[in-house]
């Protein structure tokens, strides 16, 4: 509870340092999260079908608040959730005051203390200029300027954000390398046709499951629905499904993890390295820098 307070006087301050900035006519950097345009909405409303569920008309809140209303405590919310915001664009740093769409807000920025990020320095020295505080604040840059700026920041976010994934994944695998054969429970995350990615409840470990630890019988890939489907039994894996996994490799140098499904025999791979198990799992959480 404390953390979403502290989280929302951040927004609140940093709505209110954007809009301050806009009355004022100083050029800053924003933090700029767009509206997803029509084309998002149709592998969103295919996947929607093919669980009998109503399309929705756009991406916006009045579209999207019945459909999450709707699904809520049912089996398949994760898996819409998950949708959803694989749906969204990322957030970016530009110039021009566009808004926050992940936010609901009109005119946004970086300001909040500590500052974290070179753009917060930019806002903090726009704010200097604009009050007359002193020294520091900017001098001579332009709204082309800011625009170059925004693209170098936004890029070099998304590369200490892929950094930070890969050091997380490696020090997690080295973690679990003592504890190959434990079992945990698990959540698909992603399905491929060589398999389904899981996150693990307690740690956030990512790994892949791949087709060979679901036995003899050939699944086949459902691309709409999401879903492995046995061709024989009809034993379905579908993203949001939760499942007892048990780890079988873990791969410190590459961050890789291997998991098998608890209390089943994996298929036999004649000494030949498993599918997939150099892959990476699909980014769980809300996309770098989406949230704010």
């Amino acid at each position: 509870m404390t953390h979403t307070i502290i989280d929302m006087f951040m927004v609140e301050a940093n709505e209110v340092v954007a809009e301050l900035l806009t009355e004022l006519g100083v050029p800053s950097l924003r933090r700029v999260h767009p509206p997803p345009d029509d084309s998002s909405t149709q592998p969103l409303n295919r996947f929607l079908r093919a669980l009998d569920l109503p399309p929705v008309a756009g991406m916006d809140r009045r579209a999207l608040q019945p459909l999450l209303n709707r699904v809520k405590g049912r089996p398949e919310s994760f898996a819409v959730n998950l949708a959803i915001l694989r749906s969204l664009e990322r957030a970016v740093y530009e110039p021009s005051s566009v808004g926050h769409f992940a936010l609901a807000s009109e005119d946004y920025t970086h300001f909040t203390s500590p500052i974290r990020r070179y753009g917060d320095l930019i806002v903090h020295r726009a704010l200097i200029s604009a009050l007359n505080l002193g020294p520091g604040g900017l001098v001579g840059e332009d709204g082309g300027a800011f625009a170059a700026l925004g693209e170098h920041l936004s890029m070099t976010e998304r590369r200490a954000t892929a950094a930070e994934r890969g050091a997380r994944d490696r020090l997690v695998a080295a973690f679990l390398a003592s504890r190959i054969g434990a079992e945990f429970d698990a959540r698909i995350t992603g399905v491929e046709r060589f398999g389904v990615f899981v996150a693990v409840a307690d740690s956030g470990a990512e790994g892949l499951l791949p087709l060979s630890a679901f036995g003899d019988e050939p699944f086949r890939l459902d691309p709409v629905r999401r879903e492995l489907r046995g061709r024989h039994g009809g034993e379905v894996f579908r993203l949001g499904d939760r499942l007892r996994v048990r780890l079988e490799e873990a791969d410190p140098l590459t961050g890789g993890l291997i998991f098998g499904i608890a209390g089943r025999r994996p298929r036999a791979v004649d000494g030949l390295r498993r599918p997939g198990s150099g892959a990476r799992a699909p980014a769980l959480a809300w996309p770098p820098g989406l949230a704010r």
